[in-house]
């Protein structure tokens, strides 16, 4: 139970943390994970911190997220990976913008795949 709960803990702080300011996340995804916390732990649909920064388009988050040791190649439930998330996205059209771009950029120079 304290596994689940530390797991359930982390996913929702970083839910939180993402909506402040972008420069202040580097400093609290440090405390989380200096505290034990799993930098890929998941949601109950999979989804991970790293996969949840990519649909704000926090791309300095994203960037933080894989310096710290994210697991770029984890799968959600449905067996999408960030890369496949972040690709589809833009191929729908949901973000035209250079975020989405950036951070297709930095997922591959992490070796990102897509399944």
């Amino acid at each position: 139970m304290k596994k689940f709960f530390k797991r359930y803990q982390l996913i929702n702080l970083f839910k939180e943390f993402l909506q402040l300011d972008r420069e202040e996340t580097l400093g609290i995804f440090q405390a989380l994970l200096n505290a034990g916390s799993d930098i890929n732990g998941s949601s109950s649909r999979g989804e991970t911190v790293l996969m949840l920064a990519i649909f704000k388009l926090n791309v300095k988050a994203v960037r933080q997220l894989l310096e710290l040791g994210a697991d770029c190649n984890v799968k959600d439930i449905n067996g999408y990976t960030a890369l496949a998330i972040a690709r589809e996205l833009f191929k729908q059209g949901f973000f035209d913008g250079t975020e989405i771009r950036e951070i297709i950029q930095l997922l591959e120079s992490y070796g990102a795949t897509e399944n």
